[in-house]
């Protein structure tokens, strides 16, 4: 069974760029997206897509047969919603091209390889029990997603934590101790730390741009009640008011 490699985030100056999933026990795990796609949760989408599937998938959580009925029900619904065709239409090439492009399918390269394999076999809806099905992973394993992995980003000299769980759990000692102190290397780190919390609604952010002692003082902290719109300019991460 394939994992994702444990990797720790280096926070000094030469920081190694990427995402990772930070998880409730600390292990900071590198992937390819983040999970739950966030993609998607800009486009007002909130249940599992293909990259999620693939992230499960390799996590042991979900079996080849849990990821393409995920991958059925998401095509069907790009046919529905995105290319309005009719229930029972059959998928076309560029259907095909268009989705892997729509659902990222580069980062869920095991996803993509079922996409390719039953190209002729998509359509526009879903029947019983390939819905039932979905519905069964969808509320297990979104909600896991969701409330057992942070997300981490690295860019530039900014490492972002955004948190998305909805049950109360408390992620402060793990970020801080797991995600910060426990990785930065350098006495006199330049690295700055933002942490969000991530919702349908927007991201409210606790620290934005702070240090290590930032963090630790509560001094700067910016306990915000706003909704913000996070964008990535250039490489470089930016909230802006909506």
């Amino acid at each position: 069974m394939k994992r994702y490699i444990r990797r720790y985030i280096r926070t000094n100056t030469n920081l190694s760029q990427g995402s990772y999933l930070l998880a409730r026990d600390g292990d900071i795990l590198e992937t390819m997206v983040h999970a739950p796609s966030t993609t998607f949760l800009d486009r007002g989408i909130y249940h599992l897509v293909p990259t999620d599937a693939e992230f499960l998938l390799r996590i042991g959580k979900i079996t080849e047969d849990d990821a393409y009925v995920v991958l059925t029900y998401c095509f069907s619904e790009y046919l529905l919603n995105e290319q309005n065709a009719d229930p029972g239409t059959t998928a076309s090439i560029i259907d095909v091209t268009n989705f892997n492009s729509y659902a990222e399918m580069r980062y869920a390269p095991t996803v993509r390889g079922m996409l390719m394999k039953h190209t002729n076999d998509f359509k526009a809806g879903v029947d019983d029990k390939t819905q039932a099905h979905f519905n069964r992973l969808n509320n297990k394993w979104y909600k896991y997603l969701k409330n057992n992995f942070v997300k981490v980003s690295v860019f530039n000299n900014v490492v972002e934590f955004r948190i998305s769980s909805e049950d109360d759990f408390d992620w402060n000692s793990v970020i801080i101790d797991y995600g910060i102190l426990a990785n930065d290397i350098s006495e006199n780190s330049s690295t700055k730390y933002t942490i969000a919390r991530e919702s349908s609604k927007g991201y409210k952010i606790y620290f934005l741009n702070a240090t290590i002692n930032d963090i630790l003082e509560s001094d700067n902290v910016i306990l915000s009640s706003t909704c913000f719109n996070r964008k990535v300019v250039a490489s470089n991460l930016v909230y802006e008011k909506r």
